[in-house]
């Protein structure tokens, strides 16, 4: 039952917060550089890890992936508190 805080407390009563998980969106984009690149989720809370599957480079040579624009090594990493772009690069 939610309290009403408008409500005149005329007692000690105690109060519990609920808290719920952020979830943050993942987009891959391949740049035109390929077709079938994807993520293992489209939505990951902070600090989940996120795996990057490169698809097939139709005459490109996968090199690695960008984040946000920063390039970065391999192909796992832990989801950030802000929705994320990863790129090929």
């Amino acid at each position: 039952m939610a309290f009403n805080f408008a409500t005149e407390v005329s007692a000690n009563i105690t109060l519990y917060a609920k808290w719920e998980i952020n979830y943050y969106d993942i987009t891959v984009n391949d740049d035109g550089g390929g077709s079938g690149s994807k993520a293992d989720r489209e939505q990951a809370s902070i600090g989940q890890p996120v795996t990057l599957t490169e698809g097939n480079g139709n005459g490109y040579i996968f090199v690695g992936w960008r984040v946000n624009g920063e390039v970065i090594s391999g192909n796992t990493f832990s989801m950030p508190a802000s929705d994320v772009m990863y790129c090929l690069r």
